[in-house]
């Protein structure tokens, strides 16, 4: 970041228009200094509680201020760091939208995107590099490049950072993320409306407290519809697929097809889940994942968990220029909205038969912000102790850090009779039978206490 500046934050997470002013050196009174009346400004006016001017162009503002939204505004440059290429992978594709968004914003005179980040090394050159390009904020879309960036944020204390699910802060670093989880919740309930077998299939992804509590909301949702769904899960240990032939997602969902799964979502970053299903699974449909398109072209993909950054982009970007009334806040956790231009995480589905009961509960959720209240039903796990959760008549809601740590998966009863998740005594047998499943102990997850 600039000399002189020091980042503040506006209220709300929403793409500002109009009045966007930024704040110069001088404490008081300077373009962008917060006001309540018009003598507070000096040289300027003061619009909707800042210190601007009216312009129609540039020239019509004070030197090192530009016209934007027709008031002069202090410019801002933003850098987004890939770990791949968005037109082959859709974590990242997801981002590029966003940062095609935010790219609108009337003071962001920059909005370049670093491609194909895929190591420590390159990281940190990269990450040398757009500072020294002068990039005022940077912004880093792996949870992966969360240690490297914390140590740059260190070393660059002027530029801020902006790290997607770092558990590193500081006034220089703030951390975003969003509650997918809620996305992941409708998605179980459209999987087990669309499913004429009530057993359902997801690939995990990477081992860790997220991938677990998405497939434990994702289980939570298909329960509130068929009481004794069984979600089998397989894993793939990773987001990215490295096969170029044989993927594993793909893999990974022709067995879930022989077991029995009649929908199969999947946590990956590509979509080889989805196809798969299209191409070689008759009879099975598909759930996608972290983009809005992920199921066009495709008959058999009825809907898909997607992200939209944009507007989580514009209220960060927002907080970061607009140094006028307090710090930029430590973490941005956005929340599922029924505005779908406006709800960082979302699940869109196609089929008529789904999207109305889908559109109803997601009004339910939307409007308990925060951890919400899904997570408060009772419901019990083989993996800890005690083994059932919110027992009593007074639900008690998990809060973040259980979800933020969450290595257990949600389950009950008794072989043949098991609800929740589940997997096979054999992975190579499907005809096996259902075990309650335990997540492996790695990604930071631990091997569970002993009963």
């Amino acid at each position: 970041m600039r000399p002189g500046l020091r980042p503040f934050v506006l209220a709300g997470l929403g793409v500002l228009t109009g009045c966007q002013a930024f704040v110069n050196s001088d404490p008081v009174g300077g373009i962008g200094a917060p006001c309540a009346r018009e003598t507070e400004c000096q040289a300027s006016q003061c619009i909707e509680g800042l210190c601007t001017m009216p312009c129609k162009v540039t020239a019509d503002c004070p030197e090192g201020t530009i016209c934007g939204a027709k008031t002069c505004q202090l410019p801002l440059k933003a850098a987004w760091i890939y770990e791949d290429d968005p037109g082959l992978e859709q974590w990242t594709a997801a981002h590029e939208l966003g940062r095609q968004a935010a790219a609108k914003l009337p003071y962001l005179t920059a909005a370049k995107a670093f491609l194909n980040v895929k190591d420590t090394p390159t990281l940190a050159k990269t990450l040398d590099q757009a500072v020294g390009e002068g990039f005022d904020v940077v912004i880093a879309t792996s949870p992966d490049f969360a240690k490297t960036v914390d140590d740059k944020s260190k070393q660059y204390p002027l530029t801020h950072f902006l790290a997607c699910g770092s558990p590193f802060t500081s006034a220089s670093e703030s951390s975003f993320y969003g509650r997918d989880y809620k996305a992941w919740y409708l998605a179980g309930k459209a999987a087990a409306i669309r499913s004429a077998k009530g057993r359902l299939g997801i690939v995990g992804g990477f081992v860790s407290p997220t991938a677990v509590r998405n497939i434990n909301a994702f289980t939570l949702g298909a329960l509130s519809q068929t009481p004794d769904v069984k979600v089998e899960v397989r894993w793939a240990h990773a987001w990215v697929d490295v096969f170029t032939t044989d993927s594993k997602f793909a893999v990974l969902a022709d067995e879930l097809s022989l077991t029995g799964c009649d929908v199969i979502a999947h946590q990956g970053y590509k979509g080889f889940t989805v196809e798969e299903v299209e191409n070689k699974l008759p009879g099975v449909s598909a759930i996608g994942n972290n983009v809005v398109n992920a199921c066009d072209g495709k008959s058999r993909c009825f809907g898909t968990v997607y992200w939209n950054w944009g507007p989580l982009y514009a209220g960060m970007l927002n907080a970061v220029h607009n140094a006028a009334s307090a710090a930029v806040p430590a973490s941005f956790y956005a929340d599922i909205d029924v505005n779908p231009d406006n709800s960082v995480v979302n699940f869109s589905s196609t089929d008529p038969n789904v999207a109305g009961p889908v559109g109803m509960e997601l009004a339910n959720i939307a409007a308990t912000p925060g951890v919400g209240t899904f997570f408060s039903v009772q419901f019990c796990s083989t993996e800890m102790t005690p083994r059932c959760f919110n027992q009593g008549a007074t639900p008690v809601p998990v809060d973040d850090n259980v979800l933020n740590t969450m290595c257990f998966f949600i389950g009950a009863g008794i072989a043949p009779d098991l609800t929740g998740v589940v997997e096979k005594t054999d992975a190579t047998n499907p005809v096996s039978a259902d075990k309650p499943a335990q997540v492996p102990p790695e990604g930071g997850c631990t091997p569970p206490p002993p009963m």
